[in-house]
């Protein structure tokens, strides 16, 4: 009796490891949503100094005040997988520290392109294989310090765009690194005439 109930035992541990193996081959063949970010008719550099490419992406400047200007670049999000994903979230961090930037704050808004929204939150978005989103990033420089500092005193400011995805597996945080350049801030500034040659 013993020996037929351990048989069966057995035999259903077995069917559900065979149904698993087979679960996950065919999840393999089906393909998930993969995720990669580029900026409209840009490659990545290479850096002087620095091992891989980086993205330093074209700014345009937006609104220039006296203490405080907005640049605007486009990214694009693409499904790169086989099988359609979702965006549940999408925001950037500008890294501008105070040691090394005393009296300027960077703030930065994250926005679909086709659905605009001015308070940094993003609706979720089903992104099918093979297709893009199309994000607006904007960064604003607040000169905050008594005396403002210059704008040229500004030194290049990572940022990161984080992305929260998902497709057939669980939800992952993802992020991409591209830079703004001091040099562009100062030709947009200079082409606005909000700063002097």
């Amino acid at each position: 009796m013993l020996y037929y109930v351990l048989n069966t035992l057995i035999g259903i541990v077995v069917a559900i490891a065979l149904a698993n193996l087979l679960l996950a081959l065919f999840a393999r063949r089906q393909g998930d949503a993969a995720w990669k970010v580029v900026f409209a008719g840009q490659r990545p550099r290479r850096a002087a100094g620095m091992r891989g490419l980086r993205w330093e992406p074209e700014w345009e400047l937006v609104t220039a005040q006296p203490k405080q200007a907005t640049w605007r670049t486009q990214a694009v999000l693409r499904n790169v997988g086989r099988e359609q994903g979702t965006v549940m979230d999408c925001f950037a961090r500008a890294y501008l520290p105070q040691e090394q930037c005393a009296g300027v704050r960077a703030d930065v808004l994250v926005m679909a392109e086709d659905a605009p929204r001015h308070d940094n939150y993003w609706e979720a978005r089903l992104v099918p294989a093979k297709t893009n989103v199309s994000v607006r990033i904007e960064l604003t420089l607040t000169l905050t310090g008594e005396p403002a500092p210059a704008w040229e005193s500004i030194p290049e400011i990572p940022v990161d765009l984080f992305y929260q995805v998902y497709g057939r597996s669980d939800y992952t945080y993802e992020k991409t690194r591209f830079y703004c350049l001091p040099a562009e801030r100062e030709r947009a500034l200079v082409a606005k005439g909000a700063m002097a040659k």
